[in-house]
């Protein structure tokens, strides 16, 4: 009897530690199906998220190309052309290296180019536009609170006078090649010389010109300015410039130093119809996102 009896107790005692060290296949049936049901219902509304998420991570990285490229254009002193292949979906930077001018004879040896400097450093470094404008922003006030002091963090050979000399023969440059462009555009139509005639003959070959030779360009290789293509399922479907849409072909928007000359709108659209619009502003030199198709210009 004592031995039927420890028998029974451990039967009972190996049941209740079995049951306390897993589940029975039963058990682990119904919780897969649950979890496999749970999975169906939530899966569309997952990929809906993940969609949303792709279309508004471009838009994002839009606006913060546009952010960049403005700064890349006030710190350097030079035209940046963004490029946008509608067809192609992808967009790009450029930068219109104009000659510089030779140097007269006997002006003595010229400093090295300051602009090139801060690039290679850039480059070396990995830092935006915005990041080294700021820096060297930085190292100027702290070098102007102490008496003689110098520019921190800035490279070997960089000279803070001839980079602002440099920085506003450029500059200089800029604003003659403006003013060129305008008077190639301004039509006399009835003005005071009309009843003179014209001061040149057809064959006179006289034009203004203050660069013979065409701009260079130059692909940006700034980790923020990259060539960019843009995810799949996700496109910009229209890029408006002064009020006029266009959806194909290529689009190019211009930078000068003094950063763009009029709004430009963009509408970037998911295959589900979903919708941002993103704004690169002319007067703050900032950018914007909105959710949804807004109107622009």
């Amino acid at each position: 009897m004592r031995r039927a009896r420890q028998t029974r107790e451990m039967n009972t005692h190996a049941r209740h530690n079995a049951r306390l060290g897993g589940f029975t296949l039963l058990e682990l049936t119904v919780v897969i199906f649950l979890i496999a049901i749970m999975a169906a219902l939530a899966f569309p509304r997952l990929v809906d998220v993940m969609s949303f998420s792709e279309l508004e991570g471009e838009a994002r990285h839009l606006a913060a190309y546009g952010r960049a490229a403005v700064a890349e254009a006030s710190l350097f002193r030079e035209d940046v052309v963004v490029r946008f292949d509608l067809d192609r979906q992808e967009y790009w930077s450029v930068k219109l290296v104009y000659p510089e001018p030779e140097s007269g004879e006997g002006e003595g040896e010229q400093p090295p180019d300051q602009m090139e400097l801060l690039s290679k450093m850039r480059g070396q470094s990995g830092m935006s536009g915005a990041d080294l404008s700021g820096m060297l922003t930085a190292a100027r006030m702290k070098a102007a609170a102490s008496p003689g002091g110098k520019l921190d963090g800035m490279p070997d050979g960089f000279d803070d006078e001839a980079a602002n000399t440099q920085m506003g023969d450029k500059f200089d440059r800029f604003a003659r090649r403006v003013l060129e462009e305008r008077a190639k555009n301004v039509k006399q139509d009835q003005g005071l010389l009309d009843e003179i005639g014209p001061l040149f003959d057809k064959q006179d070959k006289f034009h203004l010109s203050l660069d013979e030779e065409e701009p260079e360009e130059v692909e940006l290789a700034d980790a923020t300015l990259q060539r960019v293509l843009l995810t799949e399922g996700v496109r910009i479907e229209s890029v408006i410039i002064d009020g006029a849409a266009s959806n194909r072909g290529t689009v190019e928007v211009r930078l000068s130093p003094l950063g763009l000359s009029s709004e430009i709108g963009f509408y970037v659209v998911n295959d589900d119809g979903d919708y941002y619009t993103v704004v690169w502003d002319p007067v703050t030199g900032g950018t914007n996102i909105y959710d949804g198709k807004q109107n622009v210009g």
